[in-house]
């Protein structure tokens, strides 16, 4: 590396040479060099001329090479190498073992200047006025696109001495952070209400439907309902996410799916886990930071991450438009298919989608209604099992000579403590004279307490193999080997072990019920096979819905409810394609105003120094800008979406072939949000 740098400036004619140590770009440390400097702009700025960050802003003494701290920002943000691996990595490549200078390489590029370098990188990349932000999402309303944590990436308190247990997140439909905050505590209600609070009080008087997906949409609407807090539930429409849901109870499926709810589109819920599974490699690096670094570098990797999802939105639209295409096309097919054995025409076929919709809705009312057949008795089931314990006491006290004194005077007590609760329930129940055991009335209480027995056990027979047959079909989804299918196979061994023994418990209660609708024993067959006989008379058993099922909704109810969630997917599929519609429309929109502000800033006389640096910066951003317009335009006239405004763009640089647009995205919708936590960083 030349050891001389000098810059001639024509509109001021001082100058001076100062002696300084640079640090190049392959992590080299050169002492001695001669830096000559115009006096008309700080020595900062005329050592970043030459390609070098100065460790400190006024009468610098060691400057670093730019490229070696982009390579150190880059590797951060996108591999999560800390920095004593990179200057491991260096150390390595450039055979710098026994170097003296390692030891002060390590120290100063863990410093404050490095750390402003960053900051810098991020300003640049959102210059000019924040127009090209990478905290906004360009697809929703601007009425709903806000990330608070990032507007500010320099954190405010820079001495605060705080352990954070974790981060918790909002995201829009497309996957953009809409606000972060730390958690100072583990996973508490209060902070999904906080989050709730913000977005109603930000999209106050602002014409949008809010739909909320969160891990436990259930608990926290109860807990919304205790609170009486009835500006939320008005306001919002909650589900559980796609994945979570089928480990909920079954009301919670149906009533909190967002494949059974209108409005939501085919949106899946798991946007944040996708960030958190972007955010959680910088665990390693970001538990050593102090608070302020931690949250400086969570900022810009969470901006880095949405800039990313915007430069490829549009491709990401158009992939999301042709797979709810394709969904609503399978899903209708499947619901013919399912419903080909009833010859039945469309308008027949809603009317019985419809009545098997009600059914659901009713049978899971009477299933709460009724729920005290397995977890509670009434008074005279307690009365007969308190009884029943008292006569076997009384046969124990019959041969007292085995027992020690201790153990007689224990018996003694039991005894009687339970002859007083059953005088007490004989006088409630009007019972003159105490039920002996072969006694009528007592016997059919005795059966009536092993029939419950027995429903109670078929009840969580009968949920294990419907988490059975979920497991299953998420199987099918993935290739053998892959490290989803591992874990649901995992899962899927566990289910299959509860419900073998489960049966096996069924099986040794040894009791069958007076009507002979439960069998004494049950194969492990019947009981993995949801739509078995067994099962349909145990619902109609259970929960009495015999009287109002018709004969055309008598069959499987694993095939109702494939019709269902087929016929409901084929309505969300279509809600999909208008959602998607609506955001390609947007996201032009939001390109068109951003070019046409780039060519109002171009017409700017530039008189300064900084005003012509700016003027470069904003003839770059509208060529990439421009560049990406037109791929957008492609891509929408390729599936059908003409944008009527983009043709009227008047392109002054393109075409330019030196700007790639990312293709990194996944999926998801508009006016909807998704809140989760995380404990890992």
């Amino acid at each position: 590396m030349t050891k001389t740098f000098k810059r001639t400036c024509d509109t001021c004619h001082q100058s001076h040479s100062r002696g300084l140590t640079l640090i190049d770009e392959k992590g080299r440390v050169h002492q001695g060099c001669t830096v000559t400097m115009c006096a008309c702009e700080p020595e900062s700025a005329s050592l970043l001329r030459f390609g070098f960050w100065p460790l400190s802003p006024k009468s610098p003494v060691i400057a670093v090479s730019t490229q070696l701290l982009d390579w150190l920002h880059y590797l951060t943000l996108e591999a999560q190498v800390s920095v004593q691996n990179f200057v491991d990595t260096l150390m390595s490549k450039e055979g710098l073992f026994f170097s003296q200078n390692l030891t002060e390489l390590r120290r100063l590029m863990r410093g404050e200047s490095v750390s402003e370098y960053r900051v810098f990188k991020t300003t640049i990349s959102q210059f000019p006025d924040q127009l090209e932000s990478s905290i906004q999402c360009p697809a929703c309303p601007k009425e709903c696109s806000s990330f608070q944590a990032g507007d500010i990436i320099r954190s405010k308190n820079k001495t605060a001495k705080l352990t954070y247990t974790g981060v918790f997140a909002a995201a829009c439909r497309h996957e953009i952070p809409v606000k972060m905050f730390n958690l100072c505590h583990g996973e508490r209600l209060a902070y999904a209400v906080h989050m709730l609070n913000y977005l109603l009080d930000y999209c106050a008087g602002k014409e949008l439907n809010l739909h909320v997906l969160y891990d436990i949409s259930c608990v926290l609407q109860r807990h919304l309902q205790k609170r009486n807090n009835t500006r939320v539930l008005e306001a919002i429409q909650f589900a559980i996410p796609v994945f979570h849901s089928y480990g909920h109870k079954e009301d919670c499926q149906v009533c909190l799916n967002p494949r059974r709810l209108k409005g939501f589109g085919l949106v899946d819920g798991e946007q944040l886990e996708r960030l958190w599974s972007y955010l959680r490699l910088f665990a390693k690096t970001t538990k050593e930071m102090t608070p302020s670094h931690r949250l400086d570098m969570l900022a810009m990797a969470v901006g880095l991450y949405s800039h990313k999802k915007q430069l490829g939105m549009d491709k990401y639209l158009v992939d999301k438009l042709n797979r709810a295409v394709l969904v609503f096309q399978s899903s209708g097919e499947k619901v013919d298919a399912l419903l080909e054995e009833f010859h039945l025409d469309d308008t027949q076929k809603r009317e019985m989608l419809d009545l098997w919709k009600k059914e659901e809705r009713q049978m899971l009312a009477e299933k709460k209604t009724v729920r005290h057949l397995l977890d509670k008795h009434d008074i005279k089931e307690t009365y007969v099992r308190k009884l029943r314990t008292y006569y076997f006491l009384r046969e124990q006290m019959t041969d007292l000579n085995s027992l020690g004194d201790v153990e007689q005077e224990k018996l003694s007590e039991q005894v009687s403590g339970l002859n007083e609760d059953l005088c007490a329930m004989e006088v409630r129940l009007k019972i003159s004279q105490r039920w002996q055991p072969g006694h009528i009335e007592y016997q059919t209480a005795l059966l009536n307490q092993e029939e419950a027995k027995k429903l109670e056990m078929l009840h969580k027979i009968r949920l294990l193999a419907v988490e059975r047959d979920f497991l299953v079909g998420v199987r099918s989804k993935y290739s053998e080997g892959q490290s989803v299918a591992n874990r649901v196979t995992v899962a899927l061994r566990r289910v299959s072990s509860a419900l073998t023994k489960k049966v096996a418990v069924f099986n040794s209660l040894g009791f069958s019920s007076t009507e002979g609708d439960l069998p004494a024993t049950i194969s492990l067959v019947d009981a993995k096979d949801t739509s078995s006989d067994l099962f349909l008379n145990f619902e109609e058993k259970l929960y009495n819905v015999s009287t109002v099922r018709p004969l055309v909704s008598q069959v499987a109810n694993s095939t109702r409810r494939r019709a269902l969630e087929a016929a409901d997917l084929h309505k969300r599929a279509a809600e999909e394609q208008l959602l998607i519609k609506q955001d390609m429309l947007h996201l032009a929109q939001t390109m068109h105003e951003q070019h046409a502000e780039l060519e109002q800033q171009l017409r700017v006389n530039c008189t300064t120094q900084f005003e012509r640096g700016r003027k470069s910066l904003v003839i770059l951003k509208l060529a990439h800008l421009e560049h990406r317009i037109q791929h957008m335009s492609e891509r929408y006239s390729a599936v059908g979406v003409p944008i009527p405004f983009i043709s009227q763009v008047v392109y002054s640089f393109f075409p330019c072939s030196n700007f790639d647009e990312s293709d990194d995205n996944d999926d998801n919708d508009e006016d909807t949000y998704f809140l989760d936590d995380t404990n890992d960083i």
